[in-house]
């Protein structure tokens, strides 16, 4: 088996990664891999030293790989949980200011009505800007109005699904 091989699978670093931690050029890696020339006395020290690292490692089961890869997931994970309250709290007041819209403006559908009735019964000129006012607040509470509240509660639905496999999954790491 090559040089290169060998290396490569365990330190599975390219050439020009090697030549960059061994300080010399990549031709130069590249030919001792090939076994045309040797590398300086410090770049194999170097050399010598991750290989053996590397081997203690893997024969140890790479305890600090799993628990580095542990600790940055677990990093992970508490940014999106931190991400995820913010984008619920910012959902929760969309949902408040549109429940509060919608409400005003079944507030002025009824008020309109309302009026209507009465100035009907008294022949008033302002029966027409009530019209209008009553058909512009109908107009929305039938348009996106009610589909935008809908879709903020799907995201919020879906915000808090995600927020509880985030703790899940944060616990199944723990445990």
């Amino acid at each position: 088996m090559k040089k290169e091989h060998v290396i490569s699978s365990i330190l599975s670093v390219s050439q020009q990664d090697l030549a960059i931690l061994l300080g010399v050029s990549r031709s130069q890696v590249a030919m001792y891999q090939s076994g045309k020339r040797e590398l300086p006395v410090d770049a194999l020290t170097k050399l010598g030293n991750m290989i053996a690292h590397m081997n203690k490692s893997a024969e140890s089961g790479g305890d600090g790989i799993s628990t580095s890869h542990y600790q940055t997931e677990k990093k992970q994970l508490e940014s999106l949980l931190l991400e995820n309250r913010y984008q619920q709290s910012r959902i929760t007041r969309e949902i408040e200011l549109a429940t509060r819209k919608q409400q005003a403006q079944l507030n002025v559908v009824q008020l309109a009505r309302f009026l209507r009735n009465e100035e009907s019964q008294k022949k008033s000129p302002s029966a027409g800007l009530l019209d209008a006012k009553a058909g512009k607040a109908s107009g929305m509470l039938e348009g996106k109005g009610p589909a935008a509240l809908t879709a903020l509660k799907i995201k919020q639905g879906l915000l808090i699904h995600e927020k509880e496999w985030l703790d899940r999954r944060l616990d199944e790491l723990k445990g």
